[in-house]
């Protein structure tokens, strides 16, 4: 997902900086055609305007501790399910639990993200869930 926002604001930053170097430079060519070099300008301005709101850095660093998150926690998950039977009912559900309240946390970060976004996470638990046998 990451990848996704590095991409769209990378491709963003060029647009901008084209349109806007191109506005500048050939103002000459831009007097007899009018109508584009106002369309390029306004959609320039919206596009600068945008970036700060769209806030892409923050949903990438958001995304790249998530994904990290996640599978760390899927790891653990693996690692308990495997030790399940050397381990006393007790151990097992205190691990578990920890492992639940650091899910709580992850999902708390990752609320600010698109909709879409958590729609996937939420899918992909639920098939971590199910392939591992558990409950939920």
């Amino acid at each position: 997902m990451g990848l996704r926002y590095t991409r769209g604001e990378g491709w963003a930053k060029i647009f901008l900086a084209a349109t806007t170097s191109a506005t500048v430079a050939s103002w000459s060519l831009w007097v007899e055609i009018k109508l584009v070099w106002q369309s390029l300008s306004v959609v320039a301005a919206l596009v600068s305007v945008a970036l700060p709101i769209i806030d892409a850095q923050r949903k990438i660093a958001t995304t790249t501790e998530a994904q990290a998150a996640w599978l760390q926690l899927m790891h653990e998950y693996d690692d308990l399910w495997r030790s399940r039977a050397s381990l006393s009912e007790k151990a097992f559900v205190s691990k578990l639990s920890s492992l639940r309240e650091r899910e709580v946390e992850v999902s708390k970060k990752t609320a600010t993200l698109p909709s879409d976004d958590k729609v996937l996470a939420d899918r992909c638990y639920a098939e971590v869930v199910t392939s591992r046998g558990l409950s939920v």
